[in-house]
């Protein structure tokens, strides 16, 4: 008996359930952490946010706006995940020098792994079945 409550083994496994969980919060931060940015307040950002081939607002609404919401409802995620992962790489490298922690220099360099992992796993696991792209392929 305590080694099943130790092991967590009352709880079902649910992965379908766990890949829906993870796409939607790391859709939803996406979205409200950098998409709202990027899409209401870019003229704001401009002289903050360095942006390597001077498409902030493209690459903002693209990549942190739709996709976001296409990784969210599970539809072409693989392709939104490694989009949204170029873009946060990107991000990354040229704004942070991929400094993990830090003080106004690196001020968001571990949310940034973060999004970059989340995504990775996305990407290599697919979206489950509790999405678009599951039922399109049935």
């Amino acid at each position: 008996m305590l080694s099943r409550i130790v092991s967590f083994r009352f709880i079902p496994t649910a992965i379908d359930t766990g890949l829906l969980l993870l796409r939607v919060s790391i859709g939803i931060s996406l979205i409200l952490t950098y998409g709202y940015e990027s899409i209401f307040n870019s003229s704001q950002l401009a002289p903050v946010v360095s942006h390597p081939l001077r498409l902030g607002f493209a690459t903002g609404f693209v990549a942190d706006g739709i996709c976001s919401l296409l990784i969210i409802v599970g539809l072409a995620t693989r392709w939104a995940s490694v989009l949204s992962f170029i873009v946060i790489f990107v991000a990354w490298v040229v704004n942070y020098r991929f400094l993990y922690f830090g003080h106004l220099v690196a001020d968001h360099g571990e949310l940034c792994v973060l999004y970059l992992v989340s995504l990775i796993a996305i990407f290599i696991a697919g979206p489950g079945r509790h999405s678009i792209d599951a039922r399109l392929k049935d």
